[in-house]
């Protein structure tokens, strides 16, 4: 176990790459559920359970049709379980970093934000946007550029549809 999470510790770190998780769909399997469960509990720390849920499901649904979309057009879909594995492997670990820091925020949203609490949060999102994009550059076989370009493409679209999913619990 400890080798996977050296593998995920170091895709993070971006020294190896999506190729390097073995194509495994268990593995896969374990890596979503932990990014699901992760995920899930992180947005519970500050939201109802049922929007906590929905978010989880909607996040999943985005990212496994992102990255098939994605690599599918670029003609490689053999890629898909690899990619995906690297990508909820990575978010389960950035789930566990971001843990301390979302428990420092403020239940009360009038009490703003302290500026270190939010200075690292937003450091964990452009680390994962980063991460994201390697793995996509990695997987596409293109240039870090098109792989960030695609992590902030992917980036955007989360952001449009969890403001439409907040919007509809309002």
């Amino acid at each position: 176990m400890s080798a996977l999470v050296q593998l995920f510790l170091d895709i993070m770190l971006m020294r190896r790459g999506p190729q390097d998780v073995p194509a495994s769909t268990a593995l896969c399997a374990v890596c979503t559920v932990a990014y699901a469960l992760l995920g899930f509990l992180s947005v519970l720390l500050n939201s109802p359970p049922v929007l906590a849920l929905a978010q989880t499901v909607l996040d999943l649904v985005l990212l496994t049709g992102f990255t098939q979309v994605l690599l599918g057009a670029h003609r490689h879909r053999a890629r898909f379980l690899q990619t995906y594995t690297a990508l909820t492997g990575t978010g389960a670990l950035f789930a566990i970093a971001a843990a301390p820091v979302l428990l420092a925020f403020p239940n009360d949203p009038g009490q703003g934000t302290p500026s270190l609490v939010a200075f690292l949060y937003f450091g964990l999102v452009i680390w994962s946007i980063a991460v994201m994009g390697h793995v996509y550059a990695q997987a596409l076989s293109t240039a870090r550029g098109r792989g960030l370009a695609w992590s902030i493409a992917y980036f955007v679209l989360s952001f449009v549809a969890l403001a439409f999913l907040y919007a509809q619990f309002d």
